[in-house]
């Protein structure tokens, strides 16, 4: 690390500011213990709302075939709310959203 930083930097203390670590450093180990709300929730290391959508069809997902929570909260996993797509029909559902961010970012 420290070899890294005089090479890119020409000083080893560059970039190393201790409160910022040590504050990042908490938020990472409270949100392990929280858990991390903005992520899908996981099943036996494998994300919950396929497994349900699986139990759901009676068979295995196939290549190509996603779960799309219909209301959007990726932690509502109830089989009403999800529904099984191909990856083009998930893109097409989300066309006119996808359009506007980029609208969004570009400055229009």
């Amino acid at each position: 690390m420290h070899a890294m930083r005089l090479r890119r930097h020409g000083d080893v203390d560059r970039g190393r500011d201790e409160a910022s670590w040590r504050a990042n450093a908490r938020a990472a180990k409270l949100a392990k213990l929280t858990g991390n709300e903005t992520a899908y929730p996981k099943l036996l290391g494998r994300h919950e709302h396929r497994a349900v959508a699986e139990r759901m069809l009676g068979r295995s997902l196939v290549r190509g075939e996603i779960v799309h929570h219909i209301d959007g909260n990726k932690r509502n996993n109830d089989p009403s709310n999800l529904q099984v797509m191909t990856q083009t029909e998930h893109v097409e559902l989300h066309r006119g959203q996808l359009l506007q961010a980029r609208k969004e970012q570009a400055g229009y």
